[in-house]
């Protein structure tokens, strides 16, 4: 995702089901367990813009929204910071192994939520510092408090 917003590239669709996982060593027998150095390598880049082209594809939208920004879910543009919190979410499920809202029945519920500002309880981690949980994440509504890609990767959260 640093990669991508670099060029200016919204991924638009970044989810769990859209991160391969490989050995780091080149080999895979479907399991992984034996692997030290897992890869995490994102894909499906059909929703996926340019920040220059995005005027022209603003009515294409994604509709899953279960990785969906709250903003986006409330009808505003997308921006990087939408790939942001998606990336939390992600975060979020590899970190609790479990559905990010798996209690909703249904997809207005989940949308209600997070509009709302309600997130799922963020799981207490000595390594994951309480300002990185805040911002990728995306405890509050706004997009204000969620860093780049750039940030996430450095020393500086």
């Amino acid at each position: 995702m640093k990669f991508l917003h670099s060029l200016n590239i919204m991924h638009r669709d970044l989810k769990s089901p859209n991160v391969l996982l490989t050995r780091g060593d080149g080999t895979d027998d479907g399991t992984m367990s034996s692997s030290r150095h897992i890869i995490a390598k994102v894909a499906d880049f059909g929703f996926s813009c340019s920040m220059s082209l995005f005027d022209s594809l603003q009515g294409k939208v994604v509709e899953n929204p279960m990785w969906l920004a709250p903003e986006i879910l409330a009808g505003s543009p997308y921006t990087l910071k939408a790939d942001i919190y998606a990336y939390g979410v992600v975060m979020w499920e590899m970190l609790t192994r479990d559905i990010f809202f798996g209690d909703v029945q249904f997809r207005h519920q989940l949308e209600d939520r997070v509009v709302q500002g309600l997130r799922p309880e963020i799981p207490q981690i000595e390594e994951m510092e309480t300002e990185v949980e805040r911002a990728v994440v995306g405890k509050s509504k706004g997009t204000g408090t969620r860093p780049t890609g750039s940030l996430i990767l450095s020393d500086s959260l």
